[in-house]
């Protein structure tokens, strides 16, 4: 789906459950509000798939480092970067992952970030 099409036509609210609608409510940019909903859409579209009527939105929470949990679940990873969003799930190990969006970044750009001493690793700044 197109990911413009995805916060016209899906309300927020059906997906995104306490500090989740926070947090998006929150977002400033639309292509952040856009991931977050997509990966919830896709979370329980995956979860009503593999087990049917087991899972409902009152079951995902987060822990204190904001890893989500799914009580009858020992594992879940979501992870969104660019236009992607991913979810694994295990009932047997804990499991994570992690997607990125590799761009070039011009060394230039990150002089402002780079201590004195990384900068000196860099002959030519």
């Amino acid at each position: 789906m197109e990911n413009a099409k995805l916060l016209r036509e899906h309300d927020p609210k059906m997906f995104l459950k306490g500090s989740d609608f926070e947090e998006y409510k929150g977002m400033i940019q639309n292509s952040d509000k856009q991931r977050k909903l997509a990966s919830r859409i896709l979370m329980y579209g995956l979860l009503h798939h593999l087990w049917p009527g087991q899972f409902s939105q009152k079951s995902f929470s987060k822990t204190a480092y904001s890893k989500p949990i799914i009580e009858g679940l020992k594992g879940i990873s979501i992870s969104h970067s660019g236009d992607f969003s991913v979810i694994a799930v295990s009932v047997d190990d804990e499991i994570g992952l992690d997607i990125q969006h590799h761009k070039r970044i011009a060394v230039e750009d990150m002089v402002s970030v780079l201590s004195n001493e990384e900068k000196k690793s860099f002959t030519y700044l």
